[in-house]
C-alpha cells in the first residue's frame, strides 16, 4: 500500500501473469500465477490488473474502463483475515496481551505464514519481505534527517515497545508453546516485519454495531490518493468494497485511500509520503502553567470542555480557531475571568486579550518554525535534486511541508488580525 510514481509494465490478474525481470523484492511469475489462482478460488472480484511501478512494486491498474460508483475490488467476508476472528479464536486461549492491539494478528501472521499448509499461502506470497522505507527500518544517518518532525522519538518509542511486547509474547506465548510455534522463526526482526505488515495493510471496518481491522487481499495492493474510496463492507455485509469515487481509463492506476492523513502519519504507518498532501497538519502539545493562578482555574473549565486540548492539529487549509482559542485562555488575566465561558466557546474575550493571544501565537509558531536545523529554501533545493534517496526525500518533504503549514498558519493569524481592524470586530462577532 504505497504510492505509485512511474508505471513500468503492465500485468494481468488471470491464471497467467506474465513477469519479466524486474527488481529481486517483487512477487515472482510463480508466486503472482498462485495468488491470481488463489483469488479466483475465493471469489474476489476486481476491476484491477496487476502494475508493475518501478522502484515501487505492484499496483492496481484498470483493466477496463471504470465508471465511478463501480465497484474497483470486492473481497468476501470469507476471504478477509479478521484481528477479531484471530484473537478470539485462534489464540482463544490465550489472554495475557500487551496494549498493542495488532499483536494477536502479528503473531498470527508470523506463525501462519511458516505453513506450507496455510490456506493463505499464496497471499503471503505477495507480500513484501522487506520495508527499506519505513523509518523503523531507516538507519541512523537517515532518521537524522527528521529532526524537528517529531518523529525521531515516535519511531524511537514504537520500536522500544515493540521489543518490549516481542519479549513477552516469546516468553508467556511462543515458549511454552514449543509444538506450535517455530522459536526460530520467532525473531525480533521478523516481528518488526509483521508490525509494517499490519500498520501498511490492515484497514478499519465498521457496521453500526462494531468495528475490527482486516487484512484483505488484492485490496491492500491498491494505493493511497486522497479523495479515493475507503474500504467498507458492501450493504449485504457478504463483501468489503472500494468503489471508484472517479472515472478510469483502461491502464490507469486505481486508488483507495487510507484516510484524511498528514504525511506524518503516512511516513511513520506506510513508508512514503506525499508531494502535495491536501490533508497535511502538523500536531502541537499545549499545556497550560500550572502554577500561574488565572491558568490553575482555567484549566480544569478547559479540561471539560475539551479533554483532549493538550494535543491539537493545525492544518494547511483551516483556520487555526482552536489554536487561538487556547492562547486566548493561555494570556488571560483576571479581569477577564468573567469571560472565560465566551473563550471556552472560541469566542474572543476583548481587544487586548485579542492582541496578546494572537502575539503568543504567532510568537510560537515562529518559534517552532526556527527550530528545524534547515531552512524551507534548503529544503526545496535538496529535493530538487535527482541523486538523493527515497528515504531521504520522503523526509525533506515532511519537513519542509510541516514548515508550510506553520508559515500558512502565521499569515493566517496575521490576515485575521488584519480583518479586525478593518471590520470593527473581533473573532465571534465580538464587538471591539
Amino acid at each position: 500500500m504505497r504510492p505509485m510514481m512511474q508505471k513500468k509494465i503492465l500485468f494481468s490478474l488471470v491464471v497467467a501473469i506474465a513477469l519479466v525481470a524486474c527488481a529481486s523484492a517483487a512477487p515472482t511469475q510463480e508466486s503472482l500465477t498462485e495468488f491470481a489462482l488463489w483469488l479466483q478460488a475465493n471469489n474476489v472480484q476486481s476491476s484491477a490488473n496487476l502494475g508493475l511501478f518501478e522502484g515501487y512494486g505492484l499496483a492496481g491498474v484498470a483493466r477496463e474502463d471504470v465508471k465511478e460508483g463501480d465497484p474497483i475490488v470486492k473481497v468476501p467476508t470469507s476471504a478477509l483475515v479478521s484481528l477479531t476472528e484471530v484473537r478470539t479464536k485462534v489464540f482463544a486461549d490465550f489472554e495475557d496481551w500487551t496494549g498493542n492491539q495488532l499483536e494477536p494478528l502479528m503473531v498470527w501472521l508470523i506463525l501462519e505464514s511458516g505453513k506450507e499448509s496455510s490456506p493463505f499461502k499464496p497471499y503471503f506470497g505477495i507480500l513484501p519481505q522487506e520495508f527499506p522505507t519505513h523509518p523503523i527500518f531507516w538507519t541512523a544517518e537517515e532518521l537524522q534527517e527528521l529532526e524537528g518532525t517529531g518523529l525521531v522519538g515516535a519511531i524511537a518509542s514504537t520500536k522500544a515497545a515493540l521489543q518490549a511486547s516481542f519479549e513477552h509474547i516469546s516468553t508467556k506465548l511462543v515458549q511454552p508453546n514449543p509444538s506450535v510455534f517455530k522459536q526460530e522463526d520467532f525473531t525480533f526482526e521478523r516481528y518488526l516485519w509483521a508490525y509494517c505488515v499490519c500498520v501498511s495493510r490492515t484497514w478499519t471496518v465498521a457496521t453500526e454495531e462494531s468495528r475490527d481491522l482486516v487484512l484483505a487481499p488484492l485490496a491492500d495492493m491498491l494505493n493511497h490518493k486522497p479523495g479515493a474510496d475507503l474500504l467498507h463492507y458492501s450493504e449485504d455485509g457478504t463483501h468489503v468494497v472500494v468503489t471508484a469515487t472517479e472515472d478510469y481509463a483502461k491502464g490507469e492506476q486505481l486508488f483507495a485511500s487510507y484516510g484524511n492523513k498528514s504525511n506524518y502519519d503516512l511516513l511513520a504507518l506506510y513508508g512514503f509520503v506525499l508531494e502535495n498532501n491536501p490533508h497535511d497538519s502538523l500536531q502541537i502539545n499545549f499545556q497550560l502553567n500550572p502554577s500561574n493562578l488565572v491558568q490553575s482555574i482555567v484549566e480544569p473549565l478547559l479540561r471539560v470542555a475539551d479533554p483532549s486540548y493538550k494535543r491539537l492539529f493545525i492544518y494547511k487549509n483551516t483556520l487555526p480557531v482552536t489554536l487561538l482559542r487556547l492562547f486566548r485562555l493561555n494570556v488571560m488575566d483576571f479581569s477577564e475571568l468573567e469571560f472565560v465561558d465566551r473563550a471556552l466557546r472560541g469566542q474572543a474575550v476583548g481587544l487586548s486579550n485579542e492582541l496578546r493571544a494572537f502575539r503568543a501565537a504567532i510568537s510560537s509558531l515562529a518559534g517552532m518554525l526556527q527550530a528545524y536545523p534547515t531552512t524551507s529554501e534548503e529544503d526545496a533545493a535538496i529535493l530538487a535534486r535527482d541523486d538523493i534517496s527515497e528515504n531521504l526525500r520522503a523526509a525533506v518533504t515532511l519537513r519542509k511541508g510541516q514548515k508550510d503549514v506553520l508559515r500558512v498558519n502565521i499569515l493566517a493569524i496575521g490576515k485575521l488580525w488584519e480583518s479586525i481592524l478593518v471590520s470593527g470586530k473581533l473573532f465571534g462577532d465580538v464587538p471591539v
